[in-house]
């Protein structure tokens, strides 16, 4: 565990420096993460610990990463940010988990629980709405997936532009990533 905390303590370093200390960022909880508080269901008194220590383990606090609970949400200028719990196995598998998004919040969104990428857009009478599956930025090679990994590498970034927030999806490629400003960054 220890390992993996250093893995994303710099990741999360890398990606603040790269945005820069004026980008609002946050770090939704996820699934993985929370079986650490899960543990304190058979060890109570490792809870208080966990609760107050696993955002600080993770460099969030020293990055000025808002740090969202597993099943919480964010909604920011009419876009939700959530890990998400959605997940279909099936043919366009992250598009249909998109679908169930858009539809559960009524809105554009952001979430990545099924490590692949979709988007998703509807218009209505009260506009367009897109809901963007990321990926994920995990390993590929776990020792419990058996083959090869269905999985994708993703990320996002968005600016704010007439109060409205523009999101670009961004693949990450066994090399690395373009970001939407032409720069190559290498994995």
């Amino acid at each position: 565990v220890t390992d993996e905390l250093d893995v994303c303590r710099e990741m999360l370093s890398r990606h603040r420096k790269i945005v820069g200390p004026d980008c609002e960022t946050f770090f939704t909880l996820g699934n993985h993460e929370e079986r650490a508080s899960r543990i304190t269901n058979f060890r109570p008194e490792f809870r208080a610990y966990v609760a107050r220590r696993l955002p600080e383990e993770m460099g969030l606090t020293d990055n000025s990463i808002r740090y969202l609970d597993w099943g919480g949400w964010v909604n920011y200028l009419g876009v939700t940010i959530t890990h998400g719990e959605f997940v279909s196995n099936a043919l366009y598998g992250a598009a249909n988990a998109a679908r169930r998004n858009i539809t559960k919040f009524g809105g554009s969104g952001i979430s990545g629980h099924t490590h692949r990428r979709a988007c998703v857009a509807f218009s209505s009478v009260r506009g367009t709405h897109t809901w963007y599956d990321l990926g994920c930025t995990t390993r590929m090679d776990q020792p419990w997936k058996r083959g090869k990994s269905d999985w994708e590498w993703g990320i996002a970034t968005s600016i704010v532009f007439d109060n409205q927030v523009h999101v670009q999806q961004i693949p990450i490629h066994e090399h690395g990533f373009a970001s939407p400003a032409g720069k190559f960054y290498r994995r």
